[in-house]
């Protein structure tokens, strides 16, 4: 379950997109400048609002403008 998030530091938004499942979800990232801040962020969001987790995030590829990050997703369990 692989996952492709895409940051635009321009824009200030974060795109995670799903290689399994046609789903995406489109992020504002706020006032985060930094890639360490954007990425807890991003897994806050996911998991908090729409259920998903994310694990083993790692760079890709880093350009001043655009940050391309690498993904696991897990499912949560239902209790």
């Amino acid at each position: 379950m692989n996952t492709v998030i895409t940051i635009s530091w321009w824009a200030r938004t974060a795109v995670v997109y799903f290689t399994d499942i046609d789903d995406f979800y489109m992020l504002d990232i706020g006032k985060n400048r930094t890639l360490r801040g954007a990425k807890s962020y991003i897994r806050r969001e996911l998991c908090g609002k729409y259920g998903v987790a994310l694990s083993h995030i790692k760079t890709v590829k880093d350009t001043p403008p655009v940050t391309f990050l690498l993904a696991t997703r897990v499912e949560k369990k239902e209790i």
